[in-house]
């Protein structure tokens, strides 16, 4: 098991709900005290330095995150291949949860967190509830 200093997450990347369009970025050597804030700016950071097409750099405003699945939640993957819409994680929206820690929302090694635009988010999951 890795420690809270080098944990590796898979970042889903949603840029449209709608046209159900996502691309993973895998992240080494996460820091787990790191806040939800601070991770934002890392992975918009890669998202400006990877090889992701424009689109998903310039088009959307993303400000939440979802906890997917975690190896510490002993969860399965949802059955919607874009993005779970059970409400057992919730939606963490950038700016309005605090400065809450990785560690705190369960996220440990190898976790698969969603990250998206929040108001399309929650027009999707009523569409599909």
């Amino acid at each position: 098991m890795a420690s809270s200093s080098n944990a590796t997450l898979t970042i889903r990347v949603i840029r449209s709900f709608e046209h159900r369009n996502w691309k993973p970025l895998v992240i080494h050597n996460i820091n787990l005290d790191m806040t939800f804030g601070e991770l934002q700016a890392l992975v918009n950071d890669k998202l400006v330095s990877s090889s992701f097409p424009p689109p998903f750099k310039k088009l959307v405003h993303y400000d939440a995150f979802k906890l997917e699945t975690s190896p510490s939640m002993n969860n399965s993957k949802s059955s919607n291949a874009l993005i779970s819409l059970s409400n057992s994680t919730p939606v963490l929206e950038l700016g309005i949860s605090g400065p809450l820690a990785l560690s705190s929302e369960q996220i440990s090694h190898e976790s698969e967190i969603s990250y998206f635009n929040c108001s399309e988010f929650i027009e999707y999951s009523s569409s599909h509830a």
